[in-house]
């Protein structure tokens, strides 16, 4: 909205707005505008006609207000000698001017449009505007505004706006309220894409209904969906059944330790409004375990001091088993212009083993000294999703080499020193770059 500094105001102009908008709106009562949102669309409307005032004085053209017209709006009245109130001689009579119509030209618009109460997207003629309101029951406030025929009237755009009920507007720049539908229980879940939006059908025309403009106003609900599970608190509790299992499988294989769904599942969905006009149902699924189920064994193969328990000295040689599988995941809907989402999925597995030879003193904890060498085979994978169909790509197969381990450990971790070297390097066995499980001509690769 144009801002005029009351200053630069013209006295004459803003007296005809005055008495303009108060001939559109009877219902003020001659009462001044206040600086509330209440009186936001009327103040517009007050300076679309103050411009035009302004505009027709600059002009020269003029129009007086009937004498009796403005005598009866006077707080002031002739009274009769002897009564309470008596006519002053020097009342002053209100005359204002406002731009003369031309009645050859006919009201008619010219532009509309429709901007949602964020102000950055805005439709016009047949155009449809969606949002996402940010309160169900406040609504979405959708400004209206039009541009009428120079020289016609200018001042009696009507909108018809259909939603909940049909309501009638005048004025070039006129609001409404979009509300969304509001969801039951029982009713439709607001995580599926395809429901219904409320829709609100707008139009505006001039006082012969010249230049009519059509437009549509979709308000989607503003639900948002979000689950996460936390698979470490559920093991929590299946951390007592798993200690037990590992207790009785120690008596066989000593210093065993199993690990499964280290990782998060995240999901969350709700409409959202995109960059230009319209609003779109997003959802993001999200899925990582490093690993999904992992373990590693350490099994005594020679003693230097049989019979010293650990805490106080050990000098042993290990066979060292380890392995797991590890998966990720993510899967997202970010724009309108794909009817489904895209993502990205990678999973991987190894298993190896090797020979590691520990010595320490006070269970580690004054020295530690541990040599190792191991070796490890893995296979990985991504997932694959394309017109072609869906499956696997980047598929690996390799053999991680010979690498050595060095770690020195003391007084309590203070001093620590880890040195790793690779022996032999890691070669890559096979390798395909797709491999399609479903192909979209319901074929397969062999």
């Amino acid at each position: 909205m144009v801002v005029i500094a009351p200053k630069d105001l013209d006295p004459a102009a803003v007296k005809e707005a005055n008495w303009e908008l108060w001939r559109q709106h009877p219902e003020l009562n001659h009462r001044p505008l206040t600086m509330g949102s209440r009186d936001l669309a009327l103040r517009q409307e007050w300076m679309v006609y103050y411009q035009d005032a302004a505009k027709a004085r600059q002009q020269g053209a003029t129009t007086t207000v009937p004498e009796e017209e403005a005598e009866a709006n006077s707080p002031v009245q002739d009274k009769e000698v002897g009564q309470t109130q008596q006519k002053c001689p020097k009342a002053f009579k209100l005359k204002v001017t406002r731009p003369p119509s031309n009645p050859s030209i006919p009201c008619s618009v010219l532009e509309a449009s429709a901007t949602c109460q964020h102000g950055a997207r805005t439709v016009t003629h047949e155009g449809v505007l969606e949002v996402v309101p940010d309160y169900d029951i406040l609504g979405d406030e959708i400004a209206l505004k039009s541009t009428m025929q120079p020289g016609s009237c200018s001042r009696h755009p009507t909108w018809q706006v259909s939603g909940y009920w049909t309501s009638s507007l005048q004025g070039p720049v006129q609001s409404f309220k979009a509300r969304s539908w509001k969801y039951r229980p029982g009713h439709i879940s607001p995580w599926i894409p395809r429901i219904s939006p409320h829709m609100y059908a707008v139009s505006v025309a001039g006082c012969d209904g010249g230049g009519a403009h059509r437009m549509e106003v979709r308000a989607y609900p503003n639900d948002k969906i979000s689950i996460e599970i936390d698979f470490k608190k559920i093991l929590e509790k299946f951390m007592e059944v798993k200690d037990s299992v590992q207790s009785v499988l120690e008596v066989f294989v000593p210093k065993c330790e199993f690990k499964f769904l280290e990782g998060k599942v995240k999901f969350s969905s709700g409409w959202e409004e995109y960059t230009d006009h319209r609003a779109y149902y997003a959802y993001d699924i999200s899925i990582g375990f490093n690993p999904l189920i992992g373990f590693e064994i350490n099994m005594p193969l020679a003693t230097a001091f049989p019979g010293v328990p650990t805490e106080l000295m050990e000098c042993a040689l290990y066979l060292k088993l380890f392995g797991g599988l590890n998966i990720t995941a993510h899967y997202r809907r970010s724009s309108p212009d794909f009817a489904t989402g895209n993502g990205a999925t990678s999973g991987s597995g190894n298993v190896g083993g090797g020979l590691e030879g520990k010595v320490s003193a006070g269970g580690g904890k004054i020295l530690a000294l541990s040599i190792s060498g191991t070796t490890e085979m893995s296979i990985g994978a991504k997932g694959l999703v394309d017109d072609g169909g869906w499956g696997l790509q980047d598929i690996k197969l390799q053999w991680g080499g010979v690498k050595a381990t060095f770690e020195v450990s003391a007084l309590w971790g203070i001093i620590k020193v880890t040195k790793e070297a690779q022996l032999i390097d890691s070669q890559t066995l096979w390798h395909k770059d797709k491999k399609y499980i479903w192909r979209s001509d319901d074929t397969a690769d062999d």
